[in-house]
């Protein structure tokens, strides 16, 4: 790869931080812009560690940055919401499994995608 991607990490919980974080903050493919959760104090460990950006806020998040790449680690009822903003911010997206709550969820933010030329990918972890 001859550019790095920018990333955004969204959810700082188990597979947020093992896994996104980890991986964007150590891969020499990925440039860690930014991370966003809820918990205030592990977004300050994170921007400790890292260097990046910290936010408590999704929305905030949107507003000041234009990652290449959303990484959502979110709960499954807000990742319909948290995809179709991203798309439309100009963003790809990572999901974590379960992609959302139904087929019509997934359709919309499918139909998201397709309109802005945007993937998006759900991942699984292997246990």
């Amino acid at each position: 790869m001859s550019q790095k991607l920018s990333v955004a990490v969204v959810g700082l919980g188990r597979i947020g931080w093992q896994f996104h974080f980890r991986n964007a903050f150590s891969s020499d493919g990925y440039d860690l812009l930014a991370v966003v959760d809820p918990l205030r104090e592990r977004v300050n460990e994170a921007v400790a560690e890292s260097g990046c950006r910290g936010y408590t806020a999704f929305e905030a998040m949107l507003a000041a940055e234009s990652p290449d790449l959303i990484a959502l680690a979110t709960p499954t009822i807000l990742h319909e919401d948290q995809t179709v903003q991203s798309i439309e911010h100009g963003s790809h997206v990572i999901l974590e499994k379960p992609m959302t709550t139904s087929l019509d969820s997934a359709d919309r933010m499918i139909e998201a995608s397709q309109s802005h030329k945007k993937r998006i990918f759900v991942y699984q972890p292997h246990r």
